[in-house]
């Protein structure tokens, strides 16, 4: 697989945050095919790769790529995780129907992408940059992204060992795969876009299906900035503690 580095993304500065930028940024299109993109960031300055490799974090905002979803990303990765992470934004790959994250595969490729298949394109893309720890590859979502981070960890063949997903939606409705996964939900009683029902629910199926599951809560409306604090830091610090074992690498 082959990616094309495009010029690097340039520090956003909003009235949310306008702290400098500790680390490089770089726009990235995977096989050169526009539809199949995301910013890679890291490695942060000062950052010391483990034996094992750097810790990945896949970034699935809400959004359909605009200044807002660069900024909460940018801040996740600079305030959320420590100096042996990497991280990468996935762009949206909104099809032609306004679908922000598409997950059906499309029937030919000229209808568009599949946010899932894209999810472990980048994974592979940042593997054939830098060595990356296959323990500590997890994903952070939040609201529209979720969706897509729920439907990622209930595929029998995935890269991540953990999702973190905050106030996101839960659409499925019975499950029978992520055994062994680990799962940190964070979600308001409060949230009014996103029924905090689904997040029980999320709770109820996916443990029954043998996953490690916590369900986090905190007061307050359906706003992800303000959650770019410790509580991110803290679910993040409970992956790695309870990660699932990494998929064992395929037979040469």
């Amino acid at each position: 697989m082959r990616s094309l580095v495009l010029l690097p993304v340039a520090l956003v500065l909003s009235g949310l945050a306008a702290a400098t930028q500790a680390f490089p940024s770089v726009d990235i299109k995977i096989d050169q095919d526009a539809r199949r993109c995301y910013t890679r960031m890291g490695p942060k300055k000062g950052a010391k790769r483990g034996r094992r490799g750097y810790g990945l974090l896949i970034l699935i905002p809400s959004g359909n790529n605009g200044a807002y979803d660069i900024t909460e990303c940018e801040q996740v990765y600079r305030r959320c995780c420590n100096k042996t992470y990497l991280a990468a934004r996935v762009h949206s790959p909104a099809n032609d129907d306004g679908v922000v994250w598409p997950i059906h595969r499309p029937r030919t490729a000229a209808r568009g992408v599949c946010s899932v298949r894209l999810v472990e394109q980048v994974i592979e893309d940042v593997r054939s940059w830098k060595k990356v720890d296959p323990r500590r590859i997890f994903v952070v979502a939040w609201f529209l992204g979720g969706h897509v981070a729920y439907t990622v960890s209930l595929q029998k063949k995935k890269s991540p060992t953990g999702f973190f997903i905050g106030m996101g939606e839960f659409r499925h409705q019975s499950i029978s795969a992520p055994a062994g996964g680990a799962y940190y939900i964070l979600h308001s009683p409060d949230d009014e876009v996103t029924p905090f029902e689904t997040a029980q629910r999320a709770q109820q199926l996916l443990t029954g299906a043998g996953a490690k599951v916590t369900l986090a809560t905190y007061r307050g409306p359906h706003v992800w900035y303000s959650l770019i604090d410790r509580r991110i830091k803290k679910g993040i610090q409970w992956l790695e503690k309870n990660h699932a074992a990494p998929p064992k690498p395929a037979p040469p």
